[in-house]
């Protein structure tokens, strides 16, 4: 069966957090009486799928649609190498407390321990309050079993660096890196297909009706003491006249990322080398396509197919949206 091509959305997928809030209405609707922590989009996992949600596939799982149309969704190279899986999540992030001191597994550690894939991640601070920050990577160097003795002693966030948050700033967390967000923060992450995550610290919370368990050896197993983070920071006072900008935020080898924001009635015309995925944080318009027009708005993550190639994106009103080429 041929594949028909045009810009794809899935429904979002809803997951209830001890740490999350209720930030994320001004982007859905959320569910009654839950603090919602995250939102995912192109989920293609055991336990988690995303469902389109537009056009002739609507209703269709995504690793269905993954089965037989991987080449013309990924192109033939990026499937062959994915195994015909979606390689990226994304995700709305609402951390209204803060997460666990945690770490996620590298591709290396994941092969060895026969998990489907690394999870290294990007953030980009949709917003933050006054106080918001995060925790990314050791001060200093020290060997592992000193680090556990810092883990078990409760003295670990001392020795963690903290970062500052604000809109607009942008950071790559590679797999093996520890980690942890603060409050008040909503961020948009794009990550590995995967779900593997060792909490390795909780802030005293495992004393509750649904039991957070900590993984401490696998994460000591998993922590590379080395890593730090990559940080694009915003650029301060940036105005906009009536044109486009078009800022490069991250190249690794999972995806490239910028950030585009685009003054009402201008259009971005788009040449496709790569499968990319947008996703929108203010505004609405219009992807337009030789065969079709699909109108996108604030709160939207959508596929841009690889055999599409040509497009071009519309701002009805004030436009601001993340371009992530999958590599």
């Amino acid at each position: 069966m041929s594949f028909v091509a045009y810009p794809i959305k899935v429904f979002p997928i809803f997951k209830e957090k001890i740490w999350g809030g209720r930030k994320l209405s001004s982007f859905f609707k959320l569910p009654e009486n839950h603090k919602i922590g995250e939102v995912w989009f192109f989920a293609d996992q055991d336990l988690d799928c995303s469902i389109i949600s537009n056009g002739c596939y609507k209703g269709l799982k995504l690793n269905d649609l993954m089965k037989d149309h991987s080449y013309e969704i990924l192109g033939k190279e990026i499937a062959k190498k994915c195994k015909n899986k979606f390689p990226l999540l994304f995700k709305f992030i609402d951390s209204e407390d803060k997460l666990s001191i945690q770490v996620h597994p590298d591709d290396f550690f994941a092969k060895k321990n026969n998990l489907p894939s690394g999870k290294s991640e990007a953030w980009y601070i949709v917003s933050s309050g006054k106080n918001s920050f995060v925790l990314l990577g050791l001060k200093k160097r020290v060997k592992k079993d000193v680090l556990k003795k810092l883990i078990l002693s409760k003295n670990i966030v001392a020795n963690l660096k903290k970062y500052k948050t604000r809109s607009g700033d942008c950071y790559y967390i590679k797999g093996g890196t520890i980690h942890s967000i603060g409050p008040s923060n909503i961020i948009f992450e794009i990550q590995q297909n995967t779900d593997v995550t060792y909490r390795i610290y909780d802030w005293g919370r495992q004393n509750l009706e649904i039991p957070r368990a900590l993984d401490l050896e696998n994460g000591i197993k998993a922590i590379k003491i080395n890593n730090q983070p990559l940080i694009k920071r915003k650029i301060k006072n940036v105005v906009l006249k009536n044109t486009t900008i078009n800022r490069n935020l991250l190249k690794t080898k999972e995806f490239f990322i910028y950030e585009l924001i685009m003054e009402k009635g201008n259009k971005y015309w788009y040449n496709s080398v790569a499968p990319v995925v947008i996703s929108f944080f203010d505004g609405n318009g219009y992807i337009i396509w030789k065969y079709g027009k699909e109108k996108v708005k604030k709160g939207e993550v959508v596929l841009i197919p690889f055999v599409l190639k040509n497009f071009v994106l519309h701002a009805n009103d004030r436009l601001k949206c993340l371009f992530t080429e999958i590599r």
